[in-house]
């Protein structure tokens, strides 16, 4: 292949590599050459002197030094003066562009606000995705060495559930005989009641740890210590600095003074720091584990399993061998203990993937969603530099015959471009810091690690490389144009004003397919999920919402540690609060519809043979007024009554679901009513009633068997607490606050809303995703149609001179307007054809997202499709209307 026969910048290329290697070779023979002739000065004179000619060539060598290592270094020197030089004129060069740019753009107001404010919302937005990308799934967690953090449960091999928690003898056994583990902690959630002097009872969330922090976590207290294995029997506390500081002042001396929590007095032993987020971003204390090991049913029976479970691996072991040893040590208690271990196993799970795997999926694609808009915008912008580029034609052209090469005039557009882009960055970085507080107000709970996002260093450094990238990717276009520009053509068409290029032509086309291709497919994403939400928005949950105010109620166990007292200190609560003006019925339950049950466990069926094995039901505890207080329908049979006692005979209530599979009245479900179940194979407990299905799993999971007991046979000291009320129930928050303080100082309400915002907390992530996905398909639209609005209005007036005379010869202004418009929507089409592929083959991706709504649902795509194209027409419309009423004379004569 010859020199000729290569490509343009090939050739360039080659010439540079070879023309600075044959410089560096020229002045290596310049220096050769001036060392010759000093050797050969000094020689002369030394003949001159008397010296023969070796004797005189051999002084001089003496004389002058070592030849090669004088030639070496001043090569180095003829090397970094000229590496200087060549720095000092680029940097020059480099400067000179940039004021050159930024007149420019003040030339310009219009082109460059259009283009900063687009690449602002495209960069902004990106950075604010990112930040959170980044927060949740890459940003270590606040631990020494997290990599080396597992999460352990147990696995029930019958159900397939993997995500069971440990009794406390099972977690001895754990700690005792696994080996490839440094440390471990077990902790457990709890709702602690502050009475002391300081202030009135405050009802917080906290974890009780049993294990060491410091050796686990490796986290450094703000004050004082953290908790510490030999902590286990002793009630002792560890305070948040949230905590700390609201309800302490930031005392100094907080550490080894005490407490009164949950009715016993607690020593404060340390204070941690506002990062340490530990259990869950809400608990603000943690205590040892005293409470559990006082109790002898908690603390020895391995069928109560209610600990999450955390330990360190030792160094140099990895996840797959310690889920190794783990497994054998589980497969070994089976053999021991066959009653409760027979059936279970034990599952390794790193830590960062237990906190944030179920959300991984969502924030990749939020993050490629929030991609499409950067290059929609890019898209954009590029229209805008092209028409600008354009327009300076007949400028740029005589700069070329003035002497600029292709490259330097290339080089210089996409200085501006970089600068346009550096701009629009700096704009963007005000509107990612807005952009993550929406975000976090969006998310709620549903994302977690959100309360550690922020717009830090790492966010910065990924949005100086978006605008590099930005600024290559709008300025590319118009540089590559440029450098391919014919000069005499350029300078003939400068001086006619005249027309746009068949290849420019077809650069935008390319422009608008991949914007409407982009915007395409957000929008079938958009649709489909907010379909799903739609549907799931729908779902009945099984009670009666409005107007039920749902709060927590949680006594001390100290103070009420027997059945009797419980049963009495909630009868006084629903006695109490039934007497407030506007109260129509109180219940009580220890579940929260629609997304949570206190426990699940095992069932047997009188006179039916369960096999290998129980089948699992969901087990709450409600109070006599539960079902009315929210409205759950009585099937058959009866409710619990206030005879439902701990003296009387133990009963249940099944829900629909239960009857139909477990109690074989799929036909009458009161066949089920008299039947007798039992929860450990000892106490029967007779069903006396069919009420309707409740969602406690989710909306969008299928409703389980489940069975209610008698809160008075089984009371424990925190139940959920449901007043209906015909008024608005948030109303009722201070009234049912004073009746409690009134039936005890140190009684507090907790965690009370209504009851319709908890149902909608319960969908917070899908409505977090649809929101986030509908809104940038709403701004890639938007972008979009202003893109085919700009290159069809600058078309327009880049052929005037044409359609004046199409009109002049006859063709009517109808036939015009359609071949504008026809002309606009080609590259439409084409990019309606590939987002809509796109679209199908991406579909999987939100397959795991939507409930209840297909991922290639026709009428989507369809409604999704027309909207694009109807939209791109109207907007090509506007243009095309102008350039059909043009008057041809007028053109004309202004040609």
């Amino acid at each position: 292949m010859t020199g000729r026969s290569l490509p343009d910048g090939v050739r360039r290329a080659f010439r540079l590599v070879v023309g600075g290697r044959a410089a560096q070779r020229q002045a290596a023979r310049d220096v050769d050459d001036e060392i010759a002739f000093h050797l050969a000065m000094r020689a002369d004179r030394l003949r001159a002197a008397g010296l023969s000619d070796d004797e005189a060539l051999a002084a001089a060598h003496r004389r002058f030094g070592d030849v090669t290592r004088v030639a070496e270094a001043c090569r180095v020197e003829d090397d970094a003066r000229d590496r200087a030089i060549g720095r000092g004129e680029l940097l020059g060069s480099v400067w000179q562009d940039a004021r050159f740019a930024l007149r420019g753009l003040v030339r310009t107001p219009l082109t460059t606000t259009a283009a900063l404010l687009t690449l602002a919302l495209g960069v902004g937005a990106t950075t604010a995705i990112f930040s959170v990308v980044y927060g949740v799934l890459l940003r270590p967690l606040p631990y020494r060495e997290p990599d080396r953090l597992v999460q352990l449960w147990q696995t029930a091999r019958v159900t397939g559930d993997a995500h069971n928690p440990l009794s406390v003898p099972t977690y001895r056994d754990w700690k005792e005989r696994v080996r490839a583990f440094d440390g471990t902690m077990a902790y457990a959630f709890n709702r602690m009641t502050l009475a002391d002097r300081d202030g009135t009872p405050e009802q917080v969330r906290g974890a009780m740890l049993w294990g060491d922090v410091a050796r686990v976590l490796g986290t450094r207290p703000l004050l004082g210590r953290s908790i510490m294995e030999s902590d286990a029997h002793d009630p002792v506390a560890v305070l948040g600095e949230g905590l700390w500081r609201r309800r302490y002042g930031a005392d100094p001396h907080i550490v080894g003074r005490s407490i009164r929590m949950n009715g016993v007095p607690h020593t404060v032993v340390g204070v941690m720091p506002a990062r340490f987020r530990f259990g869950s971003p809400d608990v603000e204390l943690w205590t040892g584990y005293a409470q559990i090991l006082a109790d002898t049913l908690w603390s020895t029976q391995r069928g109560r399993r209610f600990q999450r479970v955390i330990a360190r691996l030792k160094p140099g072991v990895t996840p797959a061998a310690a889920a190794a040893d783990l497994s054998a040590v589980a497969r070994e208690l089976g053999r021991l203990y066959p009653d409760n271990e027979a059936n279970t196993g034990a599952v390794l799970v790193p830590l960062r993937e237990e906190l944030v795997g179920d959300v991984r999926p969502a924030l990749l694609v939020l993050f490629g969603a929030v991609g499409c808009v950067l290059l929609i915008a890019c898209a954009n912008v590029a229209h805008l530099l092209l028409a600008r580029a354009t327009a300076r034609e007949r400028e740029l052209a005589v700069r070329a015959a003035l002497g600029a090469g292709r490259g330097r005039v290339a080089r210089q557009l996409l200085t501006e471009s970089l600068v346009l882009s550096a701009l629009g960055g700096a704009l963007g970085i005000p509107l990612a810091y807005v952009g993550v507080r929406v975000l976090a107000r969006l998310a709620g709970d549903s994302v977690p690690l959100m309360e550690t996002v922020r717009v830090d260093a790492s966010a910065l450094a990924f949005t100086a490389a978006a605008v590099a990238v930005t600024g290559v990717l709008v300025g590319l276009a118009p540089a590559l144009r440029s450098a391919r520009r014919d000069l005499a053509s350029s300078v003939r068409e400068g001086a006619r004003g005249a027309g746009q290029s068949r290849r420019q032509h077809g650069v935008r086309g390319v422009l608008v397919t991949l914007e409407v291709a982009l915007s395409l497919l957000l929008l079938v994403g958009a649709g489909t999920l907010l379909q799903s939400y739609v549907r799931l928005r729908a779902v009945a949950p099984g009670v009666r919402t409005d107007g039920v105010l749902a709060a927590l109620v949680a006594a001390s166990p100290t103070k009420y540690p027997d059945a009797a007292r419980r049963v009495a200190l909630y009868d006084r609560v629903a006695e109490r609060i039934s007497a407030i003006p506007g109260v129509r019925a109180v219940g009580t339950c220890d579940c929260m519809p629609p997304e949570h049950v206190s426990q699940s466990g095992g069932v047997l069926v009188e006179g039916v043979d369960p096999g290998s094995s129980w089948p699992i039901v969901q087990q709450p505890r409600a109070g006599a007024g539960y079902f009315a207080a929210l409205g759950i329908p009585v099937r058959a049979g009866r409710a619990f009554t206030a005879a439902d006692r701990i003296d009387a005979p133990p009963v249940a209530v099944v829900n629909e679901t239960f009857a139909r599979r477990l109690l074989g009245g799929s036909g009458d479900l009161a066949r089920a009513v008299g039947r007798r179940i039992t929860m450990d194979g000892t106490t029967w407990m007779t069903v006396v009633g069919v009420v309707g299905d409740v969602h406690y799993s989710g909306l969008a999971a299928p409703v389980d068997p489940l069975m209610y007991t008698p809160f008075a046979q089984a009371p424990s000291p925190g139940m959920d607490l449901f007043v209906r009320t015909g008024d608005d129930p948030a109303r009722l928050v201070p009234a049912v606050q004073r009746a409690l303080l009134e039936i005890d100082p140190e009684l507090p309400l907790s965690m009370a809303r209504p009851l319709e915002a908890a149902v909608l907390e319960s969908i917070a992530a899908p409505r977090f995703q649809t929101t986030l996905i509908t809104l940038f398909g709403c701004v890639a639209l938007a972008l979009a149609v202003v893109g085919v609005y700009g290159v069809v209005a600058y078309g327009v007036t880049q052929r005037q001179r044409e359609m004046g005379v199409r009109v002049a010869l006859g063709a009517g202004r109808a036939r015009v307007l359609r071949l504008v418009v026809s002309q606009a929507l080609g590259p439409v089409w084409a990019g309606v054809a590939i987002g809509l592929l796109g679209a199908l083959a991406g579909a999987r991706v939100l397959g795991r997202f939507v409930y209840a709504t297909s991922v290639h649902e026709p009428a989507t795509y369809v409604a999704v499709a027309g909207t694009l194209v109807a939209v791109a027409a109207a907007a090509a419309y506007l243009p095309a209307r102008r350039a059909a009423a043009a008057d041809p004379a007028s053109v004309l004569r202004a040609d």
